[in-house]
């Protein structure tokens, strides 16, 4: 049995858990959901091969860069950051923040989550607002 999936990313380096789970996903797919008997032999073993392609839209990628230019830079988190002290969590996931990942502090409102979650929040948002309190940040695209 052979499964071939595309898989299409902004950002390989940051989106590794996005792409590891979508192949979990998969494979979990293919065990719940076929027929176990098309791919395990007389012997109770099971051969498959999953095929990925990995692609970056590098257009996209800067047109989404180009959209968020305006909130500034965002921070790797560190061993001694209060988000780890505190076990504090990102609002969009609902996942504990971890070393070595991303964050990203809106400007007006201070409220931390996750970048590859709010960098998705706001392009998927036409008010681009905190899915916390809902300060908008279009007006600092304006300026």
């Amino acid at each position: 049995m052979e499964v071939v999936q595309l898989i299409e990313t902004d950002d390989l380096s940051n989106n590794y858990n996005d792409i590891l789970e979508s192949v979990c996903n998969t494979l979990f797919d293919i065990l719940v959901n076929s027929d176990i008997t098309n791919i395990i032999d007389y012997s109770n073993a099971a051969h498959f091969t999953i095929t990925y392609k990995i692609t970056t839209n590098k257009k996209k990628t800067k047109k989404i860069k180009e959209h968020l230019k305006h909130l500034g830079a965002y921070q790797m988190i560190k061993n001694d950051d209060s988000l780890l002290k505190e076990d504090e969590m990102c609002n969009i996931c609902l996942n504990h923040y971890k070393h070595r990942e991303y964050k990203r502090v809106l400007q007006k409102c201070k409220h931390v989550f996750h970048k590859k979650c709010i960098d998705k929040w706001l392009i998927q948002s036409n008010k681009m607002d905190c899915p916390r309190c809902r300060q908008s940040y279009c007006d600092i695209l304006l300026k």
